[in-house]
């Protein structure tokens, strides 16, 4: 495990290197993917703004809750940008590369295409949480940062999870990046909404499905103190860690399934 988060470091290290080599592609991606995100939260911001709120969430909260994902999907396209394009690297033959080496192929595959462009979403997401602690101050109290920083990396591993989940795919069908585009942008227009808002069937399936509702939803009723929510009770509202670490498991199974099954690139 230590030899793997140092394999991790190093590559951000060199990707982060390379990057800032090439200034005029490294400033005009961070700042497309900033443009991105910032967007995407105006248009809420707009719609949110008319109404003077959403199913009883402050238009500052639910910046908040967006912020919140933007830097979680930040982390997934610079850190993990290699498993979110498997399909490409298995296409071109890089995986025979990386079982033939001393360490872990995700390892390996995340750090591989490092792209310092996911820096965009990140300071987004900074800036749309500011906005959103301005507009409607949390409870402050001495667990929040570390209430923050757990769902940060919950949020992240169940984004990884998913995208692990489509990518093992492609080690039997390597045309998916469709698919690995269409989860990305379904996930960050349903989080621009409080899962509340929308029916009984697409709450449900945000919480056990795909748990989008667990990257910033129902840690925020405990940031805000809001009441626990009225279709799963209070003690969802506590489960961001362990939707988190479940969704991993289940993406890390999908994967070692999927290597197992591997041929070469001649058997895919």
């Amino acid at each position: 495990m230590k030899r793997s988060i140092a394999l991790q470091l190093a590559y951000i290290k060199i990707g982060f290197k390379s990057a800032i080599q090439y200034r005029v592609n490294f400033i005009g991606g961070v700042i497309g993917l900033l443009l991105h995100s910032l967007l995407a939260a105006v248009g809420g911001i707009v719609l949110i703004d008319r109404f003077g709120g959403v199913v009883g969430w402050e238009l500052g909260q639910i910046m908040f809750m967006f912020g919140l994902t933007r830097i979680q999907s930040g982390f997934i396209y610079s850190v993990f940008r290699g498993v979110v394009r498997w399909e490409g690297q298995v296409r071109e033959g890089w995986v025979d590369r990386y079982l033939v080496r001393p360490r872990g192929i995700l390892a390996q595959a995340s750090g591989a295409d490092f792209d310092i462009a996911g820096l965009g979403p990140i300071i987004a997401g900074v800036g749309l949480i500011i906005y959103g602690v301005v507009l409607s101050p949390p409870d402050l109290t001495w667990w929040l940062v570390p209430w923050l920083l757990i769902v940060m990396v919950s949020g992240t591993m169940i984004q990884l999870a998913i995208v692990m989940v489509i990518g093992s795919s492609a080690f039997y069908n390597v045309r998916m990046g469709s698919a690995t585009n269409a989860a990305e942008r379904s996930q960050w227009q349903m989080n621009l909404f409080p899962a509340s808002a929308y029916s009984t069937v697409v709450q449900t399936l945000v919480t056990i499905g795909l748990p989008w509702a667990f990257m910033a939803f129902y840690p925020a009723h405990l940031v805000y103190g809001v009441a626990s929510d009225e279709l799963f009770g209070e003690p969802v509202l506590y489960l961001a860690p362990v939707a988190g670490l479940a969704a991993f498991l289940i993406g890390a199974w999908s994967w070692r399934r999927g290597i197992r099954s591997y041929q070469g690139m001649g058997g895919v």
